[in-house]
């Protein structure tokens, strides 16, 4: 077979991925090397895997443009996740040692041979041909391979990126750095990647593109204070955006910058709000989960409504229901044990409120460091009522403080648990001060669930319930009971990751003044919605 060599450098890329900066890549080499790079999208004709076999056994310079989703093997093709899913049935697939085998074969043998064993395959069969052109450089001799990658991020690494053994030699080679950063701009990456290249140039066009680069050069100093001005006028107004609003009419007006970013954030506006209801009841049992109705507000932040979403995504129903409350076996007010009815259902978050969740509906911000996921915790009573006022007047809904009722109802997951929110030991349910080395943990550190399914009931922090302390049992309504009328204190339930073991149960009461905060007190939010 007779090899053509009339390319010098070969451009290797997934085209779902990156295709867009390998066409920019061989647009910006092509003055210098004018009809001497292989580029799959506009010189190759007839017989498409023959010619790229041919062309990697000929060429001086291999040039592998990866992108951080280049080597991700999910199941689902559409998945924009940038991280390799390693129970995929793709992955198992890909690192199997049969297709390894497989691969390392066809970038071993010869041409004719790899071109006689990819036609038996069939035409239908997946062949990954980016895998099979990085094995095929690996093999040759005399190549000079030259990797173009992301810069290094947490997402993304070259140097740790997981790959089949048989291209896994890939990651041996110095590779040429590019920003993915939509702002960064790609060509800066030429004149590293010119410095490896084994190919030279062809000096004419190397004196017309200077000469092009100083004309270039010179228009962008008449314009750029023009151009920067503009720029960031865009900026200070995009920056002003918060509201759904604010972004509609910012992409209504004619902008040179930001336009895309404020489009992807109307989108994600749309998506989030879902037309007017939001999904809760977010169940292990998946059938359980629901949608209620909200009204949200027209003042609403990205922030807020990100963050409301997930938190009526974890808010779980509770059914109305008859249970004993308080017990017989009292340490202080407990008792005695009495048959309580709540005539109407509820529905009640699985986790304590987060420091992120308080600070993004009360201050429109997240919380950037490793305390964002603790509870909220230093806030008094008061200041809860001004949350569930915030977060009620954002959705439309009726968030409110559980009566002391609801809240042991719902720890004793409607009367199953006695003395501890969830089946086993204390231990198993509840961080206290026997297991909590003096410290809380992050709402998502929780121990096992109760029957509802919600976490630390007990323990990590106490919680504000509506009451005022402390209504006698004795003369307590059998029906929705609310506590006293008038009062200096409101009940506290549940104990704290300080409180001892034999002071932890689910009957155990507590008080203190709405004014007064504490470090290790916070809430748990819940809402009532007219039921059919």
């Amino acid at each position: 077979m007779k090899r053509n060599r009339k390319y010098d450098i070969f451009i290797s890329y997934r085209r779902k991925d990156v295709g867009d900066k390998a066409e920019h890549l061989k647009d910006l080499l092509d003055p210098y090397y004018k009809q001497r790079i292989s580029f799959d999208r506009e010189n190759l004709t007839g017989r498409f895997n023959v010619a790229l076999i041919e062309r990697i056994s000929s060429v001086n310079d291999f040039l592998l443009v990866l992108g951080s989703k280049s080597f991700v093997y999910n199941d689902d093709k559409d998945n924009d996740s940038k991280t390799t899913d390693r129970n995929s049935k793709a992955y198992k697939s890909a690192f199997s040692d049969e297709t390894v085998r497989m691969y390392e074969d066809l970038s071993s043998c010869s041409v004719d041979e790899c071109v006689r064993k990819i036609q038996s395959l069939g035409p239908d069969f997946p062949l990954d041909y980016v895998r099979l052109e990085i094995g095929r450089a690996l093999h040759r001799d005399g190549i000079h391979i030259i990797p173009v990658v992301p810069v290094r991020t947490d997402k993304f690494n070259f140097a740790t990126l997981e790959l089949p053994s048989d291209i896994a030699g890939i990651k041996n080679y110095e590779a040429v750095f590019y920003s993915d950063n939509p702002d960064a701009l790609f060509k800066t990456v030429v004149p590293n990647i010119r410095k490896h290249l084994k190919s030279r140039h062809d000096r004419p066009v190397a004196r017309i593109v200077s000469i092009v680069a100083s004309i270039f050069l010179l228009l962008t100093l008449v314009f750029g204070v023009l151009l920067f001005k503009e720029y960031s006028q865009d900026k200070e107004l995009f920056s002003l955006c918060r509201t759904y609003s604010d972004y509609y009419y910012y992409s209504q007006d004619r902008h040179s910058f930001f336009t895309e970013e404020c489009n992807n954030i109307i989108s994600t506006f749309e998506k989030l709000q879902r037309g007017g209801y939001a999904y809760v009841n977010n169940t292990s049992g998946a059938a359980k989960k629901d949608s209620i109705d909200v009204r949200w507000s027209d003042n609403i932040t990205i922030c807020q409504l990100t963050t409301i979403v997930g938190i009526l995504d974890s808010m779980m129903y509770i059914p109305a229901g008859t249970f004993v409350m308080g017990t017989d076996e009292p340490l202080d007010n407990e008792g005695p044990a009495h048959k309580v009815t709540l005539t109407q259902g509820f529905y009640m978050s699985k986790y304590e409120l987060s420091r992120n969740e308080w600070y993004a509906i009360m201050n429109d911000s997240l919380v950037d460091n490793s305390t964002a996921r603790l509870p909220m915790t230093d806030i008094s009573w008061d200041d809860c009522l001004r949350f569930n006022e915030r977060i009620t007047e954002l959705t439309g809904l009726c968030f409110m403080f559980p009566t002391e009722a609801e809240w042991e109802y719902a720890a004793s997951g409607g009367g199953k648990h006695k003395n501890i929110a969830g089946d086993g030991s204390l231990n198993d349910v509840a961080w206290h001060r026997g297991n909590s080395m003096g410290r809380l943990h992050a709402t998502y550190e929780s121990l096992s669930p109760n029957s509802f399914e919600l976490y630390n009931m007990q323990g990590n922090v106490e919680e504000w319930c509506l009451d005022i302390a402390y209504l006698d049992y004795a003369s307590s309504p059998k029906f929705n009971p609310q506590g006293l009328r008038e009062g200096n204190k409101r009940i506290v339930r549940g104990g704290s990751f300080r409180t001892e073991p034999a002071d932890m149960t689910i009957t155990y009461r507590d008080s203190s003044d709405p004014s007064k905060k504490s470090d290790s007190r916070g809430m748990r939010l819940m809402f009532m919605i007219e039921e059919n």
